[in-house]
């Protein structure tokens, strides 16, 4: 049975920039909806199975992979548990799925604590409720998670760990009365995204938490816009 990091690896040797675009095409997969093409091959294999996990399409995809290059050794992924299993979908596709986030201009929000709509309109703030009693230790832990992930003492991870730092003081100002900086958000994450791929499912499933999502409806609406561009589906 093949860990997610050896499927990975193993598609990553095995096909091409190329031959992946014409692989996610025939499984009727636009290749340009999957972020991180830019970033090297390995970061955008990431996040090719990454899409294909949160569809529940793993098995349609590795019967690809076995047709393709039958002469390598697949084998069966790591069963991911079913969806019923899963955690609630994360806040971001909430939004999307009520209509509440504009693709372009204005940013469209509203109150959905509850699954509720109060409100929605230009220049409205979203609410998604107030801060739980422990989400600051969640958050906190899921970034120790996340920063266990950077190995070695290279200026690159040096830098990984730094952005991390950066990223924990905004999204750990859960209080009332205290305001994330958007901006900084987004470059730290941003960064880490583009530089550091080892952590990229680490840094989804963080932001993913419902007790980020509360975070970021503080951050103001470009942060809310690139988390569920960079995020979402």
């Amino acid at each position: 049975m093949l860990t997610r990091a050896e499927l990975r690896q193993a598609i990553a040797q095995s096909f091409s920039v190329e031959e992946l675009e014409i692989l996610c095409a025939d499984l009727g997969i636009d290749p340009e909806s999957i972020p991180g093409r830019d970033n090297g091959k390995d970061y955008w294999v990431t996040q090719i199975v990454a899409h294909f996990q949160r569809r529940d399409q793993m098995p349609a995809l590795l019967a690809a992979l076995k047709e393709r290059r039958p002469d390598v050794a697949w084998g069966a992924p790591a069963q991911d548990p079913p969806t019923s299993a899963r955690s609630v979908e994360p806040w971001w596709d909430s939004l999307q799925s009520a209509g509440l986030l504009a693709a372009r201009g204005d940013v469209i929000v509203a109150n959905i604590s509850n699954s509720s709509t109060v409100a929605a309109g230009k220049n409205i703030t979203l609410n998604l409720g107030a801060s739980a009693p422990d989400d600051k230790q969640v958050i906190a832990t899921n970034l120790a998670s996340a920063a266990g992930s950077i190995t070695g003492n290279s200026p690159q991870a040096q830098i990984a760990r730094l952005q991390l730092k950066l990223l924990q003081a905004e999204l750990t100002k859960v209080e009332e009365g205290m305001t994330p900086d958007g901006a900084t958000i987004i470059e730290t994450a941003g960064w880490l995204l583009d530089n550091a791929p080892q952590i990229a499912g680490a840094l989804r499933a963080l932001f993913a938490l419902p007790a980020v999502g509360r975070v970021m409806s503080k951050a103001g609406d470009a942060a809310l816009l690139w988390a569920r561009q960079r995020f979402g589906t």
